[in-house]
């Protein structure tokens, strides 16, 4: 609270440990709760504060936050090789629910985001040849995962050239090419 003032009736707990003796304030005059050396996970704060004056009462409130610092991991699925004969490319793949993805590549990007499963695609256009393509994923606490692949993109049929027919090419059922 802004107008917090003697904390000395403040009761905090943090996932059930009193920790009313590392409480502060910041320069609004916020109440700050020590959360340093948390782990990843689900946490629980109850604030209780009271007054013994002649209004004497008492309000409480708890909240529960996550703690994520660990990077999204993420799959990619589709292209399975990085050799592919188009140049319209449905990437897709899977990560931790809501995060963004984004895939980069010179002269494109495309975003995408990962649905309650995990799951996203991302429909893209690469230029013929070798290209290197960045996926970059970004989950809701802001932690960021990249990873670069290279794709080469070969829509030109190979050319075939017989460089011998054989003479009696008709009279025969299995005619022998060199």
């Amino acid at each position: 609270a802004k107008n917090a003032g003697d904390l000395s009736n403040l009761k905090v707990l943090l996932d059930g440990r009193d920790v009313s003796s590392s409480v502060g304030r910041d320069p609004e005059g916020r109440i700050v709760v020590p959360t340093k050396g948390l782990r990843d996970g689900a946490h629980t704060v109850d604030v209780t504060v009271g007054t013994s004056n002649i209004f004497s009462r008492s309000v409480r409130s708890s909240w529960d936050f996550v703690v994520d610092t660990a990077q999204p991991k993420v799959a990619l699925r589709s292209p399975a090789t990085p050799d592919v004969a188009a140049k319209s490319i449905e990437f897709a793949g899977t990560t931790e629910a809501g995060a963004a993805v984004s895939l980069a590549w010179k002269g494109g990007e495309r975003d995408a985001t990962a649905g309650a499963d995990g799951a996203w695609t991302a429909a893209a256009e690469l230029p013929e040849g070798a290209t290197d393509v960045t996926l970059k994923v970004v989950d809701r606490a802001g932690n960021v995962t990249t990873q670069s692949r290279r794709f080469r993109v070969d829509t030109t049929a190979p050319k075939l050239a017989v460089a011998k027919l054989p003479a009696r090419l008709i009279d025969t059922d299995a005619p022998l090419i060199r």
